[in-house]
């Protein structure tokens, strides 16, 4: 019998499954980071809708409708996106199941996704040993037994999620600096610019290099829902709520964001313990890219864990994306736009919601002029009862997504989506009665294509300074600080 890889000496690491798919392949996918457009209007549009929150607190849906005007992956492309061997190569996209047993008894569960560096596996099975294999995302969950009137069922409750965002392999492809657009980056732009203003008062003429701006050759962690601007731009703005209302009388701006900042700091990547395993087998690296000799070093039954699934036969290519059989990723048309974030913002809800494949039909093209939102098909990687989950995918893609979109429902819309969290996702859009555009999108390695990401140190100041003109402009609920404190925040 093997014996678990123990990381620590007390935590053991186990591959309860590998699930390997070939994957298509894709006409080039190019990088839009987030831009930000703040003007009179809309800081009158935001003022009014903050007036309306009644429990002090700033929530998407609050939010929606008007996110879209305020924040949106760039219109006119960054560049190409780097991926190992180019869009046209097939890979092998992935899921790792891991179980971590803790020296206090209790298993967690992870699931890894991702994609690999080539083809390196052979319709027999054999897998290359120098493939590499690079995590996108993964989920942790923890799974109870709950007493229903059914009887003991099982619920898995997701209690992390994140993209992986792999800095090395980004800067490789920009050959520049990478900067991030989280929350806490924004936090961070912010606090650099007051230590600029200190430090030129006491030295005239004197450079700031903040070397926090920067994610050159890191891999680290952001969140999926960082991909609904709503969700975005609600999450940053409470964060100012939540630390204003427990700030001493008289606080500096410097020292707000600098709380902010420290509250919305993003785990370190190697706290998760998979990956921390890798780097330590590894001996170099970030343990966010691995091989299958390391796999085996974890744990080597992998091999008997494994599946592979191949494409054969013509049915099964078909349903795989080709390149050149769907529509570009380079316009600049508000079709392309609405594409885009509608490949990022569907993984993010089904992330959400423990979905992995989906399929559904959208539109507010019939004479309610109401959006009406069908789910054909769905599927999950829980055995327990999804129907309240899938229900909660409806309203919050009509709520936080085509309302956000459509600019309150105010555009006409029809869209048809087969979204695969590992996979790919299909995408027919119309806008304004025109015809059906289809799209495909790679979702198994969408930490490469996320917004808030960027190549351009100027552009990621404007938007520190757009939220600071935010914030200073806007009449930001403040909650008393014992109702903060009853609330646990």
């Amino acid at each position: 019998m093997d014996i678990p890889y123990q990381y620590n000496g007390r935590t053991q690491v186990q591959i309860a499954k590998l699930i390997l798919q070939e994957s298509g392949t894709y006409n080039p996918v190019f990088s839009r980071p987030y831009i930000t457009h703040v003007d009179n209007n809309i800081l009158n549009s935001l003022n009014n809708r903050l007036e309306q929150t009644q429990d002090f607190s700033i929530t998407a849906p609050l939010l929606s409708g008007l996110t879209s005007s305020m924040v949106m992956p760039s219109p006119t492309h960054h560049g190409e996106v780097y991926i190992p061997n180019g869009w046209s190569e097939r890979r092998i996209r992935f899921v790792l199941e891991v179980h971590v047993q803790f020296s206090v008894g209790n298993t967690q569960i992870y699931y890894f996704q991702g994609f690999t560096s080539h083809l390196g596996v052979t319709p027999q099975g054999n897998i290359d040993p120098n493939m590499d294999f690079i995590i996108n995302s993964y989920m942790q969950v923890t799974r109870v037994e709950m007493m229903t009137p059914h009887g003991m069922q099982i619920r898995d409750k997701i209690t992390e999620k994140a993209h992986v965002i792999n800095g090395q392999l980004i800067s490789q492809g920009q050959q520049q600096d990478v900067y991030g657009l989280r929350a806490m980056d924004i936090f961070t732009g912010i606090q650099s610019g007051y230590i600029e203003q200190e430090l030129n008062f006491q030295q005239p003429g004197s450079m700031c290099v903040d070397t926090r701006q920067t994610h050159n050759n890191e891999a680290f962690l952001a969140s999926k829902a960082d991909t609904l601007p709503c969700q975005y731009v609600s999450q940053i703005l409470d964060n100012v709520v939540r630390n204003q209302s427990l700030t001493e009388f008289g606080v500096s701006n410097h020292e707000l964001y600098s709380q902010c900042r420290n509250s919305s700091i993003q785990p370190h990547v190697e706290q998760n313990p998979f990956i921390r395993a890798v780097k330590q087998i590894r001996g170099y690296g970030t343990g966010t890219t691995f091989n299958f000799a390391d796999l085996m070093k974890i744990d080597s039954n992998v091999r008997n864990n494994s599946v592979f699934n191949s494409l054969q036969g013509t049915h099964q290519m078909m349903q795989m994306g080709e390149a050149g059989q769907m529509s570009y990723w380079n316009g600049s048309d508000r079709s392309t736009l609405i594409a885009t974030m509608l490949g990022n913002a569907v993984p993010a809800l089904m992330m959400d919601l423990l979905i992995t494949k989906i399929a559904f039909r959208s539109t507010n093209q019939d004479i309610s002029g109401l959006m009406n939102t069908i789910l054909i098909d769905a599927k999950s990687l829980s055995s327990a009862d999804m129907r309240l989950n899938y229900e909660h995918f409806v309203r919050r893609f009509n709520q936080e997504v085509m309302y956000d979109l459509t600019f309150g429902n105010q555009d006409v819309y029809q869209v048809e989506m087969h979204a695969d969290l590992f996979g790919d996702t299909f995408i027919s859009l119309s806008l304004n009665g025109g015809p059906m555009i289809p799209y495909n999108t790679p979702s198994f390695c969408d930490s490469l294509l996320t917004p808030v990401i960027t190549g351009n140190r100027e552009d990621f100041h404007k938007i520190s300074s757009d939220f600071e003109t935010m914030f200073n402009n806007v009449s930001i609920p403040s909650k008393p600080i014992g109702l903060a404190l009853n609330n646990g925040v």
